[in-house]
């Protein structure tokens, strides 16, 4: 459907139960997400459940996994759905398919859904031994971005996606590998959706001052910054300190989100471009980037893209083998 696709989201809560600790309490099988030429933003979501039985308590656990991620349109996939379960899903907008059905539907479409149920599993298969390696190499990286990236606000996301990052910079050469590419790759493309996000608010919240703007969502919002520069201002009277808020690559980040605002349907596809290296470019041994799948972009797509990388090569001093085959297109 032309959307960047992740499977197994999770939904994390925190409880009160256990220390305070945070649970798993469901799930999404597929979560999807897309960027317009104008930045404004749509997602989707499938769940997809196998059996006959019990379609009716899986749809209502999907309304309220779709509310709580603000999904835009729901999927319901089963290989058999009671017509009871089908109005409720009807009333709750959300669209459902059994196995034949959804068969059918993709038939008529010109898909060979055997081959491409492959293809898919080769993807997920690739990034699942990427995350074991990650496991061993950072495992709080991989920690944050399966459980608590798709919960966290969307500004706090970039600090800390950008601080687990920067953790990278003293991996050694031996752990360069596929895997840890890979991983990297996919941690790119969930950082540029958010910088992206927070871009489009920007532009929604006052085009006129970009820079100002994005400065100010880049702390939630100005109730929020004023906050955060009220106790600062406290603790610096207290410790007789001049600690300010601004992030060391704050203003390297502010100038990126002003070039993405003046070219919204270039910057975009930045997402879509990632997510097709990561799902067409990784083998066993080697990273093939298809110079078709490149020449699909614009190249204002690419500089943009090489600009994130290069920014966080700056600023975070990250080693430059990270990236180096995109970098070298």
């Amino acid at each position: 459907m032309g959307f960047c696709a992740h499977c197994e989201v999770k939904l994390r809560t925190k409880s009160y139960v256990d220390l305070y600790r945070k649970h798993d309490i469901s799930d999404i099988d597929v979560l999807g997400y897309k960027f317009f030429p104008d930045l404004s933003y749509m997602t989707v979501g499938s769940e997809c459940k196998s059996g006959e039985e019990g379609a009716l308590d899986e749809i209502y656990k999907l309304i309220g996994v779709r509310d709580y991620f603000s999904l835009d349109k729901a999927y319901f996939l089963k290989k058999k759905i009671h017509q009871n379960a089908r109005q409720v899903a009807l009333s709750s907008k959300i669209m459902t398919f059994s196995e034949a059905e959804f068969r059918v539907l993709l038939f008529g479409l010109g898909v060979d859904v055997d081959k491409e149920i492959k293809i898919e599993k080769a993807i997920y298969f690739n990034l699942k031994n990427a995350r074991e390696y990650i496991k061993k190499v950072d495992e709080k990286l991989l920690s944050y971005m399966l459980f608590e990236y798709w919960n966290k606000e969307n500004w706090r996301n970039i600090h800390n996606i950008i601080y687990r990052l920067e953790s990278l910079k003293d991996i050694s050469e031996k752990n360069i590998s596929i895997e840890f590419k890979l991983y990297l790759y996919n941690t790119l493309e969930l950082l540029i959706r958010s910088i992206l996000l927070n871009v489009s608010r920007a532009m929604s919240l006052n085009y006129s001052d970009i820079e100002n703007s994005s400065k100010v969502l880049l702390f939630g919002d100005a109730e929020s910054l004023h906050e955060r520069r009220k106790l600062l201002d406290l603790v610096n009277i207290e410790l007789g300190g001049q600690n300010g808020l601004k992030a060391s690559w704050q203003e390297d980040y502010i100038d990126l989100c002003r070039r993405f605002s003046e070219k919204p349907n270039y910057s975009s596809l930045m997402p879509d471009l990632i997510h097709d290296i990561v799902n067409n470019s990784f083998y066993e041994r080697m990273i093939i980037i298809d110079k078709k799948l490149i020449a699909k972009y614009n190249e204002i797509t690419r500089k943009f893209i090489q600009d994130i990388i290069q920014f966080l090569e700056k600023n975070l001093d990250l080693n430059k083998k990270f990236f180096k085959e995109f970098m070298e297109l």
